[in-house]
């Protein structure tokens, strides 16, 4: 009640930019569909990434129904450390290894990104084609992703190689 009118005018219509969105990104890909999103932001509480709030990717989770996101791994949890192992190789590999894991889509919120995701929807096109869809506020995008594989790549997969053993016995 004591929220000023243009702040609501801007959610609301953020709002149904990113419900149309989803919607639209639901009648494009099969029910149960995993979507890798973009950039890795922690859960809970990180702060805002550039200029995506906090809590920003749950845009996708909250408005779907159908479809199932990478975003909403806690900190400290297996999966989280999982995500950021990923998120630490180049975007080509990170493709590579959502496809091996079973993810069919990529979704990019540019206002996490410092060039607006001009950089990583580059190696997406190159990669994956156009997207998919694109949200009517131009911030979101979702490509189609081929998954090669069903489960997760194991986590031991994805460190890397201890070269010398932890050794207790010597100093």
């Amino acid at each position: 009640d004591q929220t000023p009118r243009e702040y609501r005018k801007r959610v609301d219509a953020s709002f149904a930019s990113d419900r149309a969105f989803v919607r639209r990104a639901e009648s494009l890909l099969p029910a149960g569909t995993m979507v890798w999103k973009l950039p890795y932001q922690p859960l809970p509480e990180n702060g805002p990434i550039e200029k995506m709030q906090d809590y920003g990717l749950l845009r996708g989770y909250l408005n779907s129904t159908t479809l199932r996101w990478s975003y909403g791994a806690v900190k400290g949890r297996e999966a989280d450390r999982w995500i950021r192992t990923l998120k630490d190789r180049p975007a080509a590999e990170q493709l590579e290894l959502a496809a091996r894991s079973g993810f069919g889509a990529v979704y990019v919120d540019r206002r996490g990104f410092a060039d607006q995701g001009v950089g990583m929807e580059a190696t997406l096109r190159e990669r994956l084609g156009p997207p998919l869809a694109q949200s009517d506020d131009g911030f979101l995008a979702i490509y189609r992703l081929q998954p090669t594989g069903v489960s997760a790549v194991r986590l031991e997969e994805l460190l890397p190689p201890i070269e010398t053993p932890i050794r207790f016995d010597l100093a």
